[in-house]
């Protein structure tokens, strides 16, 4: 998984403002209603002017004019940070306020807020900020009304929970230890995922486990806000950890059919196919089966060659694409297979402990295909729109959370030895990266550029 380095471009928009209040005489009380959409410039040509209308935390300067008033910040230590050169400009700031965003490495949260002030006169001046806030993203908001995701144990948020006979679960600790709460969910991370930091980033709940809401009444509603269908252990072929996951297959063609026809039901036809167009779907698949190939290779060597490996899998992802398509995919976030001969279980069973260059191999040959694959079906299919997120060029040897050398024999469990310093390591067990490692990929997935995000990037996408 690549760990370049990456983020969200700075920018910032120029803004007019202008304020207001109210008051009485034995009692003065000043109400102000702010609407803010910050950082449009994100949607510059479409916003031709910003009208702002608060308290001081969006005055740039209007009380400089005001000759009795003694809130005023147009004086020493004010504005050392910007906006003025180093002078006080009437901000009540060091340097710029809100209205002036710059676009940084952090996620944008959405913040209400409430403010008080107090007149000299004893007046009072309660002041009422409506604060919807989601700096630079705002714009992507609402054109994107739900995420539908499939794939592997890097999208899975809980669905092998449900699975009694499934070993392979990340429900105890020490996953989870740095999620909301710290505690396990059923993700193969010590924190988020990517498709949590793509909802984080989208404005959209992160959707839920599909086996969580299945049983539920009224669910038709809930899968309006979107699906989770990854299974950990799923891969294109059907054989992959069979009986142990909910295959690729069976996320497509049973599990997502019945959401498909749920929605059909509650929307009517037309108001589905419009609902799914303007999704986002996520899919990440396909590294599991070059990892069992690997482990199996003595055996598979002996019924089939690696190219003809690949070329199978390339022709059930092919049928698989087009069966998500035909029903209602036309927006889709495709995650590549990471460079799996470098990871730890990989570099552990290679007598050299150096990276697996047959794994390698292998993953770029399913990546190259996956490429040209959602190429062909973009020329074929006009509505369809895709982003082919590849996450090659790392290497690692140690994991974060595990057992034996490097803590690289085995998943992530109670019994394991886990590092303090998870934002120094790329991986979180044996096979999956940390919330570290996904945040800094995502970054780079929503605001790249080929080769490492192409031909859109996830704003593009979503935009489009």
């Amino acid at each position: 998984m690549a760990m370049t380095s990456s983020s969200f471009s700075s920018f910032s928009s120029s803004t007019s403002s202008s304020s207001w209040c109210t008051l009485k005489q034995s009692r003065g009380i000043c109400v102000a209603l702010l609407a803010l959409a910050c950082c449009l410039t994100c949607v510059r040509g479409a916003v031709e002017a910003l009208y702002v209308l608060g308290d001081s935390q969006a005055d740039v300067g209007n009380n400089n004019y005001l000759p009795a008033s003694l809130l005023k910040a147009n004086y020493p230590h004010r504005g050392g940070g910007g906006g003025g050169g180093g002078e006080p400009t009437g901000r009540f700031s060091d340097g710029y306020n809100f209205t002036r965003c710059e676009r940084t490495n952090e996620r944008a949260s959405e913040r209400a807020t409430m403010g008080s002030c107090t007149l000299s006169s004893g007046g009072v001046c309660v002041v009422v900020v409506l604060l919807s806030l989601a700096c630079c993203l705002t714009c992507a908001r609402g054109a994107v009304p739900a995420i539908y995701v499939l794939g592997d144990s890097q999208a899975d948020v809980g669905n092998n929970n449900y699975l009694l006979h499934s070993l392979l679960k990340a429900n105890f600790p020490h996953n989870g230890i740095d999620y909301p709460g710290g505690k396990p969910t059923g993700r193969f991370s010590n924190g988020y995922n990517f498709v949590d930091l793509i909802a984080i980033s989208l404005g959209v709940p992160s959707p839920p486990p599909y086996l969580s809401i299945s049983s539920k009444p009224m669910n038709s509603s809930v899968y309006l806000k979107g699906v989770n269908f990854a299974s950990g252990g799923a891969g294109v072929s059907n054989l992959t950890n069979l009986a142990q996951c909910i295959s690729f297959d069976e996320q497509i063609e049973g599990d997502y059919h019945r959401v498909h026809e749920a929605l059909r039901k509650q929307l009517g036809i037309p108001g589905a196919k419009a609902h799914l167009a303007k999704s986002l779907f996520v899919v990440a698949i396909g590294g599991n089966d070059i990892i069992n190939d690997l482990l199996l290779s003595p055996v598979s060597e002996l019924l089939r060659s690696r190219d003809e490996i690949v070329s199978n899998l390339e022709n059930t992802l092919k049928r698989q694409m087009q069966t998500l398509y035909d029903l209602g995919m036309r927006r889709l976030f495709f995650v590549g297979i990471a460079p799996l001969g470098c990871c730890p279980l990989i570099r552990e069973l290679n007598p050299t402990k150096e990276c697996d260059a047959q794994a390698n191999y292998m993953a770029t040959r399913l990546n190259d295909a996956a490429v040209v694959l959602l190429r062909n079906m973009s020329e074929t299919h006009p509505d369809f729109t895709y982003s082919f997120f590849d996450t090659s060029n790392a290497e690692v040897k140690a994991a974060c959370c595990g057992l034996g050398d490097n803590n690289a024999m085995f998943l992530c469990s109670p019994a394991s030895v886990y590092c303090d310093n998870r934002t120094s390591y790329m991986f979180w067990d044996v096979v999956h990266p940390t919330q570290a490692t996904v945040e800094k990929l995502m970054k780079i997935a929503f605001d790249g550029s080929a080769p490492l995000v192409s031909p859109k990037n996830i704003k593009q996408l979503t935009e489009s």
